[in-house]
């Protein structure tokens, strides 16, 4: 029991004040914990007292200042103040705080992306323009990004779609100038209940790189009779528009009419073949 009080008491002397950095260069002394030995020459300095609370490292660390430079500068270098970050650096300002909060100009690049990527959305699914102005989806844009504030209808119609159009429009024409042959199908649409008959077009070729495209061209009003020489000026306008020569066109799948085949041969100044309404919908 009496040799459990004399460890506590060798260990409450020990520990002391040991958190400065001249310990790098001393240790606590086996034979007297009052005493500090220099790791360098070896000497036991006193540590400044008898009882813990009056321990200092004052003699210590004149013992490297006087007997071992090298080691003292290192300790100087030990003991330099630790620079400290100002919280206020950090800290944002109440001015950009509310800047932070403030919704995107239409200017800025963050408006048009996600702009860019809405008309995208609606393209693709074939969405109504309205859908800008659903509860719902403005909800969704604003849990997104609170700073985002999305256009309404009459501005994707006025603005954002003519220049999609335009971009999507460029990029058909030189996929289709890079082309080498294309072929195409089309069809007429036509119902009782409407008296307005509709002709599209679409383009089926192979780029340079092996990938296959099926672009539609045109759909336009075809009104009066669905004759050969109706359908060669309807498709000799299409091709003019889209700068298509002759040499590139393929072949043309089209649906069969009623009156001869033969006689739409010889009118066709490209080669033309004939089908029957599901296969060319197919194609």
């Amino acid at each position: 029991m009496h040799g459990a009080q004399v460890n506590n008491s060798r260990a409450e002397l020990t520990s002391g004040n040991m958190r400065s950095p001249v310990w790098k260069f001393f240790k606590v002394s086996d034979r007297d914990v009052k005493l500090a030995v220099c790791n360098v020459c070896h000497d036991e300095i006193p540590r400044g007292g008898s009882k813990q609370r009056h321990f200092n490292t004052t003699n210590m660390i004149r013992h490297l200042r006087t007997h071992h430079t090298t080691e003292y500068a290192e300790y100087e270098k030990l003991n330099q103040p630790k620079p400290t970050t100002s919280p206020s650096l950090n800290q944002p300002t109440v001015s950009d705080a509310f800047k932070r909060r403030e919704p995107y100009s239409r200017d800025s690049t963050r408006w048009k992306d996600i702009t860019f990527r809405i008309m995208d959305f609606i393209c693709l699914d074939e969405q109504p323009l309205s859908v800008v102005e659903d509860k719902g989806f403005r909800r969704l844009l604003s849990c997104l990004d609170p700073r985002y504030d999305p256009p309404g209808r009459k501005y994707l119609t006025d603005v954002c779609f003519p220049r999609l159009y335009q971009t999507v429009n460029t990029n058909i024409d030189r996929l289709l100038k890079d082309s080498v042959y294309i072929s195409f199908t089309s069809d007429i649409w036509s119902a009782d209940a409407c008296p307005m008959s509709l002709l599209s077009l679409t383009a089926h070729f192979i780029d340079s790189n092996f990938e296959r495209h099926n672009i539609v061209l045109h759909c336009q009003d075809f009104t009066g009779s669905h004759s050969a020489e109706a359908l060669v000026n309807a498709f000799s306008g299409m091709f003019q528009s889209r700068g298509i020569q002759r040499e590139k066109i393929h072949a043309i799948l089209r649906q069969r009419q009623k009156h001869a085949e033969s006689n739409e041969r010889r009118r066709f100044p490209w080669p033309a073949v004939c089908g029957t309404h599901s296969p060319a919908c197919c194609a």
